[in-house]
């Protein structure tokens, strides 16, 4: 599982790999938060 961010172009870029949802989901929305965009989930579970 990974967090990338999707750029105003469509461009996408990884920004966090991790084997554990939980962790993941975290980490998305710290970052999320620092820049004040949305997290988009786009898995499932």
């Amino acid at each position: 599982m990974a967090v990338g961010l999707v750029l105003k172009n469509g461009k996408r870029l990884n920004v966090v790999d991790h084997g554990k949802r939980s962790l993941l989901v975290r980490d998305a929305r710290k970052l999320a938060s620092f820049l004040n965009v949305p997290v988009w989930d786009a898995t499932s579970g």
